[in-house]
């Protein structure tokens, strides 16, 4: 990007949403804002219905591999308004059979990053 450019993302513009958002008149909690260049704007959170496996041994790459198109499926969307109702899930995936993956994706010869992993 241009130095100009540059200049107008500088973290300084994004410090005043911020100290809004940690201020205790602040009623915000689980939501994700978009800020840069003098925009700020809070966005609306679109969940896919998913995927639900049992949380076994058979909860494999191959598993959700054979099942991507649920994960990614937005045709039956929902808007929730913070995370998921993970213990509901929980009890749910418990009851379900374990999963039957007919093939395993291959990761020879592939270097794979994780970022972030259990930052929660």
């Amino acid at each position: 990007m241009p130095p100009d450019v540059l200049e107008q993302l500088k973290p300084d513009f994004i410090v005043p949403l911020v100290a809004v958002l940690v201020h205790k008149s602040n009623k915000e909690t689980g939501s994700i804002f978009e800020a840069g260049g003098g925009h700020m704007a809070k966005i609306r959170w679109e969940r896919a219905k998913g995927l639900l496996l049992k949380p076994d041994d058979s909860m494999t790459p191959g598993a959700i591999l054979q099942n991507w198109d649920k994960i990614k499926d937005y045709s039956e969307p929902s808007y929730p308004t913070g995370v998921a109702n993970f213990q509901e899930l929980l009890e749910s995936a418990l009851k379900l059979p374990s999963s039957i993956a007919e093939s395993q994706p291959s990761f020879k010869d592939k270097v794979v990053v994780v970022t972030g992993g259990g930052a929660g």
